[in-house]
C-alpha cells in the first residue's frame, strides 16, 4: 500500500507554537537582541592588537591590499611567517582583514568594530534559527539573548585574530537556515554558504555532517523518512554539500602544498604525545571543563595548555569517572524533558558536533582546550538553555514564583553582561591579557613565559626574571627558559648567575645549538679562550654547516697568534659561499700576518666588495697598500676609513696622522 505525506495542515512544526505577541514586540526582538550585543562588548572597541593580532593583522603582508590570487593562493600564516609555520588555509578570514587594512589601516578600533558587528549578525542568525525552530518567539529571544551576552565569547569577539571562529559560525548558520528552507535557492546558497564556511576556520568540515542529521531531525516531520526519500536529497541537497567540501580541500593543497594537519607543540597541547587510548580518556576531562565554561564562566584565561588539564593515563583518574558521570546524567535529564523533541536532539547535535573534534579524539588540534572553540558550539547551547529556562517558566505559573523566575533570567543576563564587560578589558593590551592569564592559571607555562617576554621588551628584567623562576618551579627542565634567564642576568650584569643558567640550559638540552654558541661567547667575553673554544666545538658538532661559528673559532686563533689556524677557520667558513664582509676581512688579517699579501689584498677588496662602507677594512686594506709603496690607493682608503668609521674614536687621530704624512710625502 503506497504511503501519502500527511497534508499541510496536519504536519508538526518542531516546536510548540509561539504565544500571541503583538507587532511591537515581534521589531522589539532584534533590537533588544542588538542592544545586549553592544552592552556586553562596546568596551571592546577601545582594546588594541594584542596576542595573535600582531602576526596575523599589524605584520601580516598579504592583507596590505585586496588581492584575490594571493590571498585565495597563500596559507593563513603566509603573509608573516619566515618559514612554514602551519598549514592553516583560512582566505576568507584574511580577506575580511584585508577589507579592514583598506577602510582602517592599523586603527585597531575598526578591526574590533568589524567583529562586533559579526558578532551581532551571528547572534541575529541564531534568533531567526530558534524562530525557524521552535516557532516561539520567547525561546528564539532567550537563546540569542544568552548568546549574546555570554563571557565565554570574548576570546572570539575581543580578539581580532578570534575573527576565522566568528566567520565560521556566521556562515554556518546561514547554511543551516538555507538547508531547513526547501526552495531551489536554499539548494544554490547552502553550498555557498559552507564553502565560505570552510574558507573561514576548518573546523566547518564538520558541516555536512551536522545538515545530514537536520534531516534525520527536520525532514522526516514534514514528511515519512523512507529509503527513497534520502536517497532522493542525497542528490538535490546533499551532493552540492560535498562538492564545496571537494573545491576547498583542492584550493587548499594549492595553496598550502599538503592536506597535513598543523603540528602543534607539546607545550600547547600534551596529548600531541599521548596515546589514542589517553585521549579517549581525557575527553571526558575535557567536557567538564568545557561545560564549566558555558554554565559558569566565572574564571577565563587565554591559555590551558601545559599544566592546566592533566593527560588522563587511567580509566581511574577522578575527572575521567566525574566527566563520565556528567555525561550519563546529562543526557539522561535532556531525554527526560523531551524524550521526542527534534528541536532539543537539534540543538545537542549544534553542541556536540562543532565541539567533537577540539576534544581532540583522533587529531590534536592547536591547543588542548580554547574559549574559542566554544563560540559556535555555544549556539546550540544556549538554544537548550532557552527550552530549559521556558520550560521552567511553564512550570511555575503561579504569578509570585513567575516572577521569581523571570527575574532570575534577568539577573543572569544581567551578569553576563557585566563579566563579558569585565573580561573584555583584560583583551586590553597584551600585558592586562597575560596578567590575567596568570591570575586565572597560576600553573600557566605559557601565560607566564609570554608575560615574561612583555616585561622583558619593556626593560623589566627583575620582573622577567621572577615569571621565569617561577616556571621553573613548575617546570625546571625547560631549556628556553633557563637561557632566557641566563640573557636576563647578563642583561642585569650578574655574570655568576648568567654563566650558571647558561650551562643549566646546555645541560638540560644538549643538542641546543643556539645555548652553546651564546656560552661560547659569554666565556669569550671573560677572556676564558679554552672554555669558549671547546663550547663553539660542541655547537659545530652539531652544526657543522654554521659558518659563523668557524668565523668564532678564526677569531680565537687570531687573539692567540695562531694566524695559520685562523685562516683555515675562516677559510672553512667561507667555503660554503658565505658571503660575510666581516668573515673576508677577518680572512685578510689572517693572510697579511702569514706574510700573504696578495691573497690579503684580495681578501679585503673582496669584503668591500660585498660592502663599500666597511670601515675596518679600509683601515687594513690601507696599511697594506702604504706599507707596498700604493701611496694614492691608501691615501683614498685612509680617507674612507675616516668617512665611515664610528666606534673608538682614538683611531681617527692615529688615522689622521697617518693621512697626513701620506699626503705630505705624496
Amino acid at each position: 500500500m503506497t504511503s501519502h505525506p500527511l497534508p499541510p495542515a496536519a504536519r508538526q512544526p518542531m516546536g510548540r507554537p509561539h504565544l500571541h505577541i503583538d507587532r511591537t514586540f515581534r521589531f522589539a526582538a532584534p533590537v533588544l537582541v542588538i542592544l545586549a550585543c553592544v552592552l556586553a562588548f562596546g568596551n571592546s572597541l577601545n582594546n588594541g592588537f594584542v596576542y595573535d593580532d600582531h602576526f596575523v593583522v599589524v605584520q601580516n603582508d598579504h592583507i596590505h591590499s585586496v588581492d584575490l590570487i594571493q590571498i585565495f593562493g597563500s596559507e593563513y600564516w603566509g603573509g608573516f611567517a619566515q618559514e612554514n609555520v602551519g598549514t592553516y588555509y583560512r582566505p576568507v578570514t584574511i580577506l575580511s582583514f584585508a577589507l579592514d587594512w583598506t577602510a582602517w589601516g592599523q586603527n585597531a578600533f575598526g578591526y574590533h568594530l568589524s567583529n562586533l558587528v559579526v558578532h551581532i549578525a551571528v547572534t541575529l542568525l541564531l534568533y531567526l534559527l530558534g524562530m525557524k525552530l521552535t516557532r516561539n518567539r520567547n525561546v528564539a529571544l532567550l537563546a540569542a539573548l544568552l548568546f549574546a551576552v555570554h563571557p565565554v565569547h570574548t576570546e572570539a569577539v575581543s580578539n581580532i585574530s578570534g575573527r576565522s571562529d566568528l566567520l565560521v559560525a556566521l556562515f554556518s548558520l546561514c547554511a543551516v537556515l538555507c538547508f531547513l528552507r526547501d526552495v531551489l535557492w536554499s539548494k544554490i546558497l547552502t553550498p555557498v554558504a559552507v564553502f565560505l564556511a570552510l574558507c573561514s576556520k576548518e573546523i566547518a568540515l564538520v558541516l555536512p555532517v551536522l545538515l545530514v542529521l537536520c534531516d534525520l531531525l527536520w525532514k522526516p516531520a514534514t514528511g515519512r523518512f523512507t529509503r527513497a526519500f534520502l536517497l532522493r536529497r542525497i542528490w538535490t541537497h546533499h551532493l552540492g554539500l560535498w562538492i564545496s567540501v571537494a573545491v576547498f580541500l583542492a584550493l587548499r593543497t594549492v595553496a598550502v602544498g599538503n592536506l597535513k594537519p598543523v603540528p602543534p607543540s607539546p607545550l600547547d597541547n600534551p596529548l600531541v604525545e599521548a596515546s589514542f587510548v589517553e585521549r579517549i580518556m581525557t575527553m571526558p576531562v575535557l567536557v567538564l571543563h568545557d561545560l564549566r565554561l558555558l554554565l559558569f564562566p566565572a574564571s577565563l584565561s587565554v591559555d590551558y595548555s601545559f599544566n592546566q588539564i592533566p593527560v588522563v593515563h587511567s580509566p581511574a583518574h577522578p575527572g575521567f569517572l566525574a566527566g563520565l558521570l556528567v555525561l550519563f546524567a546529562l543526557a539522561y535529564i535532556l531525554l527526560r524533558i523531551r524524550p521526542r523533541s527534534p528541536v532539543v536532539l537539534f540543538g545537542l547535535a549544534l553542541l556536540c558536533v562543532p565541539l567533537a573534534p577540539t576534544l581532540n579524539p583522533f587529531l590534536p588540534a592547536g591547543t588542548i582546550l580554547a574559549e574559542r572553540y566554544l563560540y559556535l558550539p555555544s549556539a546550540g547551547f544556549c538554544l537548550l538553555a532557552a527550552m530549559a529556562g521556558l520550560w521552567l517558566l511553564e512550570l511555575f505559573r503561579r504569578p509570585y514564583t513567575y516572577r521569581i523566575a523571570m527575574a532570575a533570567l534577568t539577573l543572569i543576563l544581567a551578569l553576563g553582561v557585566v563579566r563579558t564587560a569585565l573580561r573584555n578589558q583584560d583583551w586590553l593590551s597584551d600585558e592586562t591579557l597575560f596578567r590575567s592569564a596568570v591570575d586565572a592559571s597560576p600553573n600557566s607555562v605559557r601565560a607566564r613565559l609570554n608575560l615574561s617576554f612583555i616585561l622583558s621588551k619593556q626593560n623589566d628584567i627583575p620582573g622577567a626574571i621572577t615569571q621565569y623562576c617561577k616556571i621553573l618551579a613548575i617546570r625546571p627542565d625547560y631549556p628556553v627558559v633557563l637561557f632566557n634567564l641566563a640573557e636576563a642576568y647578563k642583561e642585569l650584569k650578574d655574570p655568576h648567575q648568567a654563566q650558571y643558567y647558561y650551562e643549566q640550559a646546555v645541560r638540560v638540552k644538549p643538542g641546543f645549538v643556539e645555548g652553546w654558541t651564546t656560552l661560547a661567547g659569554f666565556y669569550l667575553d671573560r677572556g676564558r679562550e679554552v672554555e669558549a673554544e671547546s663550547a663553539y666545538r660542541v655547537a659545530l658538532n652539531l652544526a657543522p654547516q654554521n659558518a659563523s661559528l668557524y668565523n668564532q673559532l678564526g677569531l680565537i686563533y687570531q687573539q692567540r697568534g695562531d694566524y695559520a689556524a685562523a685562516g683555515k677557520a675562516y677559510e672553512q667558513a667561507i667555503s660554503g659561499n658565505f658571503q660575510h664582509p666581516g668573515v673576508f676581512c677577518n680572512l685578510g688579517v689572517a693572510y697579511a700576518y702569514e706574510g700573504r699579501l696578495d691573497e690579503a689584498r684580495k681578501a679585503y677588496e673582496l669584503a668591500l666588495k660585498l660592502q663599500p662602507n666597511l670601515a675596518i677594512a679600509h683601515f687594513h686594506l690601507a696599511n697594506l697598500l702604504r706599507s707596498g709603496g700604493h701611496t694614492t690607493s691608501a691615501i683614498e682608503h685612509y680617507r674612507a676609513f675616516l668617512q665611515y668609521w664610528t666606534a673608538d674614536p682614538k683611531y681617527l687621530d692615529m688615522v689622521r696622522e697617518s693621512l697626513r704624512q701620506l699626503e705630505n710625502s705624496a
